[in-house]
């Protein structure tokens, strides 16, 4: 496995020059990030695919290659790749299970395609594998029961949508995300009084 340089390499002018040192496991992930950053648009997005695909085609065996799977899948949605954003999101999730970020996004990419109900499915397998919510992990766990939320209000199922938001609000009820959501749901359905919720304090 390639080590992460504590230093930044020398960096070559030529892409070509880069690709040559992510195929012989020469070009560090941090290294491979700071060139990647500067491909923003127009030709250059889609070099910027080539070299992260390079680069995991090659170091495929990195304890880090979720990471570029990740940046991967973020550089196919800039140049209008939205399946093949999904199946390099799946690719992270698949190397790195416990990588929230990876199932959120993924979530998000179903979401666009069309396929909101495998979008909830992503989140709640991620709100699943996170039963005991450790300070680390809170903010996965809230972003996927607030996007859970979200897509079952927009998709008619009220109910469902509110018990995701009251998971989250009972996390944090600090938070004001889920909160809102959750107003927001209420304040368009005609619930007794009885039914109104409150956070714990």
């Amino acid at each position: 496995m390639p080590p992460i340089s504590s230093e930044p390499q020398a960096i070559p002018s030529s892409l070509s020059a880069f690709v040559t040192l992510a195929k012989t496991g020469q070009l560090s992930l941090t290294d491979l990030v700071r060139v990647a950053e500067g491909l923003q648009s127009g030709d250059a997005a889609r070099q910027r695919v080539e070299l992260y695909k390079t680069w995991i085609a090659f170091n495929g065996d990195h304890d880090l290659v979720h990471v570029a799977y990740f940046n991967y899948s973020i550089a196919l949605r800039v140049v209008d790749d939205l399946a093949g954003s999904i199946n390099a999101l799946r690719d992270c999730v698949r190397v790195k299970p416990d990588f929230g970020p990876g199932w959120i996004n993924l979530g998000r990419a179903l979401e666009d395609a069309g396929r909101v109900v495998d979008a909830i499915g992503k989140w709640q397998k991620l709100v699943q594998a996170l039963p005991e919510v450790r300070p680390e992990r809170i903010a996965d766990k809230l972003l996927a029961l607030e996007q859970i939320g979200r897509v079952l209000d927009d998709s008619g199922v009220p109910a469902e949508a509110e018990a995701a938001l009251r998971q989250a609000i009972e996390i944090r009820p600090d938070k004001t995300e889920a909160s809102q959501l959750w107003i927001s749901l209420r304040q368009r359905q005609s619930f007794s009084p009885r039914n109104t919720f409150r956070p714990n304090k």
